[in-house]
């Protein structure tokens, strides 16, 4: 179109909504975005994520097992929210990312579950009580 400012392409894409970084019990969390397309197909992981994230506090729910890529992550992100504030542990949140990534590679969240999988949780069973356990 002449005079059209993105040289004839369109309207660019909206940005991208910055994440947010919150703490849980000191542990950093960035919450997924639960209504992006790509968790449409999580049903309770994602309405559990959701529930944590408006109570602040573990919603009181047991979850079936994860069997969708979405679901994968955010069963680990529920078990890290879970370590994070004292009723789970680290190394369920680790095994979670780990899982989520050996089975869904392709998911829209691997950077961020790398970095679950090497950052924070796996900080945490490192220095837990100063064992060293990995």
């Amino acid at each position: 179109m002449p005079g059209d400012a993105s040289g004839g392409r369109g309207e660019p894409p909206p940005p991208l909504a910055a994440p947010e970084l919150t703490r849980v019990n000191g542990a950093p969390f960035v919450w997924p975005a639960l209504d992006a397309a790509l968790y449409a197909g999580a049903g309770p992981f994602r309405e559990a994520v959701a529930a944590w994230r408006e109570q602040g506090a573990r919603p009181a729910r047991s979850l079936p097992p994860a069997n969708s890529p979405a679901a994968l992550y955010l069963a680990a992100d529920f078990a890290y929210l879970a370590a994070a504030a004292g009723a789970g542990d680290y190394l369920a949140a680790v095994t979670g990312y780990e899982r989520a990534l050996r089975e869904a590679p392709d998911f829209g969240r691997r950077a961020r579950a790398l970095h679950a999988r090497t950052g924070e949780p796996a900080a945490r069973l490192r220095t837990r009580g100063g064992s060293g356990v990995c």
